[in-house]
């Protein structure tokens, strides 16, 4: 998602413009923390905002639900004690996402459940646009095991396929899981060997 903001805010912001950021760290499953201009810079979830105390103006709250509802992921943007503003993204599924789980559905697989980290109403687009039977949304990294963990119980096998990005680097044993790596970047764990 950075380097597609990056790539068209370039457009937009003019090279004075444009400030150094230091002590870069990303919060998993909520955003990422800098330093601009030695005033601290979040650029992540409404829920990261609240746990840092950051009020909402009425009219961000607005852009955030108005985003949300078109199924983008949203993003408040604040430096220091100002809130900035609120970016929206999308990332569009493949076309042949919808076409791989009727596979998997014709194959036997009994519930297609999407598992995401985005808001509620993001999860249930996405899932509605690929077919998924039932999308969980607003999950943290550690929420997503409790997740996995729930649809294993009963000895009922579940399998787990995810980017890796807040993807938790431990599944249930009787969970099966697989990983993609993104371009550039190696796979920092493996699948279990046994299930």
């Amino acid at each position: 998602m950075a380097t597609a903001i990056v790539r068209d805010l370039t457009e937009l912001v003019g090279a004075n413009a444009r400030r150094v950021a230091t002590d870069l760290e990303a919060v998993t499953g909520r955003g990422i923390r800098a330093t601009v201009d030695g005033e601290i810079v979040l650029v992540g979830s409404v829920r990261m905002m609240a746990e840092a105390d950051h009020e909402l103006p009425v009219e961000v709250k607005a852009s955030v639900d108005q985003l949300q509802d078109e199924g983008r992921t949203t993003m408040v943007v604040t430096h220091g004690a100002r809130v900035l503003g609120v970016i929206g993204v999308m990332d569009a599924p493949k076309a042949e996402a919808r076409q791989t789980l009727d596979v998997l559905r014709e194959s036997g697989i009994g519930e297609l459940v999407l598992i995401s980290g985005d808001n509620q109403a993001v999860a249930d687009a996405v899932g509605r646009s690929v077919g998924i039977d039932r999308a969980m949304g607003e999950l943290l990294p550690e929420d997503k095991v409790v997740a996995i963990r729930n649809l294993t119980e009963g000895g009922r096998t579940t399998a787990m396929v995810g980017d890796g990005v807040n993807d938790a680097p431990r599944w249930p044993a009787r969970a099966w899981a697989s990983r993609w790596a993104l371009p550039g970047r190696r796979s920092p764990w493996r699948p279990p060997t046994s299930l």
